[in-house]
């Protein structure tokens, strides 16, 4: 298996999409652990624009994702 793309230095978690790569940029930590993210050169850079406009921690589940449909 390729090597992946971001790994987790607390827990050991390993992440080798690269959509998963770019979505964990913008939580700034493991989504499990809140531990610090280790992303690999290959992994994509993100842009200024495409960073998340809200943090995840300091912003409600519902405003970030919008309302569940019934």
């Amino acid at each position: 298996m390729a090597s992946p793309l971001v790994t987790c230095a607390s827990c050991g978690r390993a992440w080798h999409s690269a959509t998963m790569a770019a979505g964990l940029r913008a939580l700034d930590g493991c989504p499990r652990c809140s531990g610090e993210l280790r992303f690999a050169a290959a992994a994509p850079a993100t842009t200024a624009t495409d960073r998340m406009a809200v943090s995840c921690d300091a912003t409600a589940p519902h405003l970030v994702l919008g309302a569940p449909r019934r």
